[in-house]
């Protein structure tokens, strides 16, 4: 049986790249794409077809928009955590897609995400 790997999975070039890649080494890929918002759904009916259309063998699309005002944005917010007199503008997301993808990588029951 072929290790599986958890992809991080947005559609563009990079991710769509990851997936034969990791194929091309004997991986077995499940795709996960996590929305904490700006996509519509045809978006993510586009980006999950992708992921199929190159091989992933399960693919998963969690709206984690929720999570992210709840985690990091409601937070931050109330905190009135400014830096340099301004809200950070960081990738706080991530935060949100690496617990998406864990929850996901128990569920398939893999120990590697990507």
């Amino acid at each position: 049986m072929a290790p599986k790997v958890i992809l991080a999975f947005s559609g563009g070039l990079d991710t769509s790249f990851c997936v034969p890649f990791l194929q091309d080494r004997g991986h077995e890929v499940v795709t996960v794409f996590v929305d904490t918002g700006g996509f519509t759904p045809a978006d993510v009916r586009r980006i999950g077809a992708r992921a199929k259309a190159l091989g992933a063998v399960r693919h998963y699309a969690c709206d984690a928009q929720e999570d992210l005002y709840r985690q990091i944005v409601g937070p931050l917010v109330r905190a009135n955590g400014l830096y340099q007199d301004a809200y950070p503008n960081m990738c706080a997301d991530r935060y949100v897609i690496v617990q998406k993808c864990v929850e996901v990588a128990r569920r398939e029951g893999a120990r590697v995400i990507a």
